[in-house]
């Protein structure tokens, strides 16, 4: 990513697991379906990864209305477990090279090992003010209610 790239969205959560875990959650396709869509914006099911850079990944998507469509693109870098930064192909009609950046930095959290996760999501070119599952626009990009759910699945999870 550069630094003239409009910002199209920044959050970080701090998560009571290992920089390790955090980072199979960021790509393991059980954990993906569980936290990527906050509740109410739908839900993504058979998520496919391709685990190395340049390799794909691509998930179904269900919009509240049962709509279906897909969110693809692949993995830039792969540096586990520090950075995860992968290019979004979201939908027809949008610029391309929309790209999420994950950066996770160890913390103690409460006398225990956790991260310290930082998303970035960045645009080569403008995009409409939110990028649904169907490419429509309506609001920002919510990342602190993912990652807050990335958060609590450490919580409820025995899998993590």
């Amino acid at each position: 990513m550069t630094d003239d790239c409009p910002l199209l969205g920044q959050a970080s959560e701090e998560i009571a697991a290992p920089p390790e875990e955090v980072f199979e959650a960021l790509l393991d396709p059980q954990a993906l379906a569980e936290w990527f869509l906050p509740p109410g914006d739908g839900a993504t099911q058979d998520w496919r990864v391709d685990m190395l850079p340049g390799g794909a990944w691509r998930a179904r998507t269900i919009a509240p209305d049962g709509v279906e469509g897909e969110l693809s693109g692949e993995l830039v870098t792969l540096d586990a477990p520090r950075v995860l930064e992968l290019r979004w192909h979201v939908g027809p009609g949008l610029p391309p090279g929309s790209t999420v950046r994950y950066d996770l930095e160890p913390i103690w959290l409460h006398g225990d090992r956790g991260t310290r996760l930082t998303v970035t999501h960045v645009s080569g070119s403008p995009l409409p003010s939110r990028v649904t599952m169907q490419g429509t626009a309506t609001t920002t990009i919510d990342w602190h209610a993912r990652l807050a759910a990335l958060a609590e699945l450490f919580v409820t999870s025995t899998s993590y």
